[in-house]
């Protein structure tokens, strides 16, 4: 099955509600990524973010380690976006690679390449949420 089908399948599954689908797939992935990101300080899970004009190198200056206000944060930062925008979800700790990577005990596998993977599920879950 292509690509195309795939989507197609998708946005008929969503009926109509495409753009809140893709902020409820946008908001599932921030949120897993958050909750896989390993804690000490809280510095690396306060420093994920959302953004749709691209990304920034900043440092939040957000110690979060239960994740809470940074999804608080990523939520709202996704709440007027729709389908066809881009969305970044990105953290500027200076050690994140690294976490992704498997530095951490807590993280072995990372945590952006486990969403990754989820990605179609997450998709598709979120299409069935919207269509109710």
């Amino acid at each position: 099955m292509s690509f195309d089908a795939d989507i197609a399948k998708w946005v008929a599954k969503a009926k109509g509600n495409i753009d809140k689908a893709v902020r409820e797939v946008a908001v599932e992935v921030a949120t897993r990524v958050v909750e896989r990101t390993p804690v000490d300080t809280g510095a690396a899970r306060g420093n994920w973010r959302a953004d749709a004009r691209g990304f920034t190198v900043r440092p939040t200056g957000r110690l979060d380690p239960d994740g809470a206000d940074t999804i608080a944060h990523i939520t709202e930062a996704v709440g007027g976006m729709k389908a066809g925008d881009l969305i970044y979800i990105t953290n500027s700790s200076a050690y994140i690679l690294d976490l992704e990577h498997g530095s951490s005990k807590q993280a072995p596998s990372g945590m952006v390449s486990v969403t990754v993977q989820e990605f179609a599920a997450i998709a598709q879950q979120a299409a069935q949420k919207v269509a109710k």
